[in-house]
């Protein structure tokens, strides 16, 4: 059974660890309140937080990231301004981990597949709502 450790107690955080642990695997939490002091149990680290935390994370775990696999789903917005990202345009979140958290066996940017998954949502809807301004053409051309 895998074991995962999710940093992170929100909306994305849950719907991850949900999926995990329908399929079987072992999640841990670890919520604001307990990150630093908290072990990181699971062999994949899933950071669900905002990417501001991140420095934070790493100061406080430090080695304990040593040979796991870091799933990265923050998301590098500018908050502030929502005009940018606050990693260089020639880099990603997963790389400024990454080059922080260098004792990570692996790390997975999750963020680049959650924005497809959100903008083929949006085609879909796009779609379906095509056919249906259409539906009524093609029960008339039927007939």
């Amino acid at each position: 059974m895998a074991h995962f450790t999710i940093i992170g107690t929100g909306n994305m955080a849950h719907a991850i660890g949900g999926v995990l642990a329908e399929g079987g695997s072992s999640v841990d939490y670890i919520g604001q309140a307990d990150a630093g002091t908290a072990p990181l149990n699971g062999d994949t680290v899933v950071l669900a937080v905002p990417f501001s935390a991140v420095d934070g994370i790493i100061a406080a775990y430090g080695a304990q990231f040593a040979g796991k696999t870091v799933v990265d789903i923050t998301n590098p917005v500018n908050f502030e301004t929502f005009d940018g990202l606050v990693v260089p345009t020639d880099s990603s979140a997963a790389a400024q981990i990454q080059a922080q958290a260098e004792v990570a066996r692996q790390m997975v940017d999750l963020q680049p597949r959650i924005q497809k998954a959100i903008a083929d949502a949006h085609i879909d809807e796009r779609i379906a709502q095509h056919l249906a301004d259409l539906q009524p053409r093609i029960d008339a051309a039927i007939a």
